[in-house]
């Protein structure tokens, strides 16, 4: 496809995949191009002959206060994505002072925030001597409000829709799924490997380093970025991340629809006042150390209908109704069961962004909802709350969750490409984010635990949850010098020490490397060499139970019979485990059996199709209720002669087996003697006893019989017992001939 026709393609964006490249792929078909610099005015007419390019331009920029001058290339790519370049001037265009002009030799990729629409500027990055890189994920205003030739309709909702969310739809509400795919990935890596290729170009080497830095959208463009192309990078910042795109948005639907759904009214409203109070009385409560700071907010068992109000009341005191909502809030979104499907807001954090006036959600997430799960602009959230709220808010998240789980979740663990590489991760969020609540970032960091362990995990990714912080507060903390004192000189960030307070009024804190937890030696508050971190090699577990959002899995004790032929059973201890959001899970009982006879303690794991897992024990007991089989058996001699009157001595031999009882033969025995004739009969000599058992198998039967009939017949009955009492029997027949 030429140039040209791929720039009429861009209006037909859901006949055709998105595209990845590499431009310098492309160098190599030209030898001269990237093996020395050229100047910044050059590079459009080379980046142009490349055929996904529709536009673009590069000129210096003239320094500005503390930006210096520096070679900005804006481009457009197939099919509407818009990528911002920025390069230290190199030698040729006059540079000095780094490894090549202004460069040093490193690149600093950021990332964006909300539903982006707009290239960001790249002089911070520049500024530092890096180059920088932006990108608008593959829309803008502009576009969305541009006509499609082919259709005479905009390619979007006009000006993509409130909060910028509706970029996905057309003009018909159908999704552009292009258009989500460059949002999510493809626009990312464009925008790396653009700002990688250019370097190239301009300065005629190739970059020693190539860096993310991103918070919120930016930090989930992060995520994004490791779990696909982590071979591309020597380090990442991300902070805050919107990660679990098509979970946490959902999710903080909850507030309103628990207000709505619990509290009278006709607008059902919990007064803010009365929410800041409840948060209020909670940190009162928990805060570790009484400096109005909870280090751990997952640990703070903090019930708000302690505010109930009594008689008489107090100010900002709670009815039950808003008690229990308030609850509901910090408690996060529930199944029917009762059973976690995300978290709420970290207890201590303002309801006021999630809940807007105490009765509404905020824009952000509820224009996802509209425009990206239900396609429709006028779908109301209010038809999530009232009766069987958490059953509709259920079937709500699950709905988000199929319908982007391939395509936007930004959920998986495997970052064997960044390890491989050897790069690095500084991640971390604000544990009273009332934006991005940090849940999703507890669950993450503890499911990469499970993956590699704590100590492997911490060999290339370190988080820090940050108290008193809001969305992409960092204390003050420069993670991104961090990453780079780690990547490039092997400084491992153990902590941080931060004023998490304000200027006026500091709080001090040693933020620990998660999961070592802080611990302060009550010797004041205003020093931070007061405080330590204690490592922890493992997660504790009720910080990892806190964040896991595995399968529900219910175990139960079980008694099974075993095998008649191989003495052992299998046997399912699964007691209704299921998904919270009701799909399907795999379980996986370990040992997974046969299990042998008694009781054995079996596990029962439930793993869903994200990997998240939750596991139960309980006991199989296996029991043998099988009797002995009796194959055979034999009396020797079998026939008694003469018919003297005398004893005659009798073994019995059996052939039996037992599964589970390899010497059940020797739990053999007589058990009884019968005979056709009476002891005592006409014409057989009026002789007593007729028999004695004289051991286990073995006896005497006198050598008699009736001359009036046709001969006696002894049957001999023997019953085998195996080890768990189960027993058979059987007989065998001793005759004594009328005649020989």
């Amino acid at each position: 496809m030429s140039g040209g026709q791929r720039k009429e393609a861009i209006y037909e964006g859901s006949k055709e995949t998105s595209l990845h490249f590499c431009f310098s792929d492309f160098l190599v078909f030209s030898p001269a191009i990237g093996s020395a610099q050229m100047s910044c005015t050059d590079l459009a007419g080379i980046i142009q002959q490349y055929p996904e390019i529709l536009s673009v331009t590069s000129s210096i920029v003239l320094a500005s206060g503390t930006t210096p001058a520096y070679c900005q290339v804006d481009l457009r790519q197939f099919r509407a994505i818009n990528i911002r370049v920025g390069l230290p001037l190199n030698s040729l265009d006059g540079g000095r002072g780094g490894i090549q002009g202004a460069w040093n030799g490193k690149v600093q990729n950021l990332g964006g925030g909300g539903f982006v629409g707009s290239v960001g500027a790249v002089t911070g990055p520049v500024a530092s001597s890096y180059v920088g890189s932006s990108t608008d994920t593959g829309h803008s205003i502009a576009w969305c409000n541009a006509i499609n030739p082919d259709t005479g309709k905009t390619n979007s909702l006009a000006n993509c829709g409130s909060s910028g969310a509706g970029f996905v739809l057309d003009p018909d509400y159908n999704l552009i799924e292009w258009q989500v795919t460059d949002f999510i990935t493809d626009s990312l890596y464009a925008q790396v490997r653009w700002a990688l290729d250019l370097a190239l170009l301009y300065y005629g080497r190739k970059p020693d380093r190539n860096y993310w830095n991103g918070c919120s959208t930016g930090g989930r463009q992060g995520w994004e970025l490791a779990q696909k192309y982590g071979d591309l990078f020597d380090g990442f910042v991300i902070g805050a991340p919107a990660m679990n795109w098509n979970r946490f948005q959902t999710a903080e639907l909850w507030p309103p629809v628990v207000v709505r759904s619990l509290l009278p009214g006709t607008i059902p409203t919990l007064a803010p006042a009365k929410s800041s109070a409840a948060n209020a009385a909670a940190i009162a409560a928990c805060s570790e150390y009484g400096d109005g700071i909870i280090n751990e907010p997952r640990r703070c068992n903090f019930d708000a209908r302690s505010l109930i109000c009594g008689d008489p009341p107090t100010t900002n005191c709670l009815t039950p109704e808003e008690a229990d909502a308030i609850n509901m809030i910090w408690y996060g979104p529930t199944n029917p069961q009762g059973y976690r499907l995300w978290g709420g807001p970290s207890i201590g954090t303002t309801f006021g962004i999630m809940l807007l006036g105490g009765n509404s959600p905020f824009g952000f997430m509820y224009d996802y909802e509209r425009y990206w799960v239900h396609q429709d602009p006028n779908w109301d959230w209010r038809e999530l709350a009232g009766e069987n709220f958490q059953e509709k808010f259920t079937k709500e998240m699950r709905l988000s969750d199929r319908k982007f789980q391939a395509t936007a979740s930004t959920d998986s663990t495997d970052l064997d490409k960044v390890k491989n590489r050897g790069a690095k991760i500084i991640f971390y969020h604000g544990i009273n984010d009332p934006l991005i609540v940090p849940f999703g970032s507890y669950n993450y960091i503890s499911r990469l635990f499970d993956r590699y362990g704590v100590a492997g995990t911490q060999e290339f990714v370190r988080a820090f949850f940050l108290p008193n912080q809001g969305h992409c507060g960092t204390a003050g903390i420069n993670f991104f010098n961090a990453l780079v004192d780690w990547v490039e000189n092997g400084v491992a960030p153990d902590y941080f020490d931060a004023n998490v307070g304000t200027v006026a009024a500091p709080k001090y804190r040693r933020i620990c490397k998660y999961p070592d937890e802080v611990v302060y030696n009550g010797m004041g508050l205003n020093d931070y060499n007061n405080f330590t971190c204690k490592v922890n090699d493992t997660e504790p577990q009720d910080l990892w139970e806190y964040s896991n959002l595995g399968p529900t899995v219910f175990c139960k004790d079980v008694t099974v019979s075993a095998s008649p032929t191989i003495c052992s059973a299998f046997a399912s201890i699964d007691n209704g485990s299921s998904d919270r959001y009701g799909d399907p899970i795999t379980l996986i009982q370990t040992p997974n059996g046969p299990y042998g006879l008694g009781s054995t303690v079996v596990k029962l794991t439930g793993i869903d199709s994200r990997e998240a897992w939750s596991s139960c024990q309980a006991r199989v007991t296996v029991v043998d209720t099988t009797p002995p089989s009796i194959s055979n058996i034999t009396a020797s001699p079998n026939i008694l002669w003469p018919p003297n009157h005398k004893m005659v001595p009798v073994v019995v031999r059996v052939a039996v087996t037992d599964a589970c009882d390899p010497n059940v033969s020797n739990q053999c025995e007589i058990v009884s003697v019968t005979s056709n004739e009476p002891i005592n009969g006409p014409g057989d000599g009026n002789t007593a006893p007729d028999y004695q058992i004289t051991g286990k198998l073995t006896l005497n039967l006198r050598a008699e019989r009736s001359g009036l009939g046709k001969g006696r017949v002894y049957t001999i009955g023997v019953k085998c017992t195996d080890a768990s009492g189960n027993s058979s029997t059987s007989t065998v027949n001793v005759t004594v001939p009328h005649n020989k």
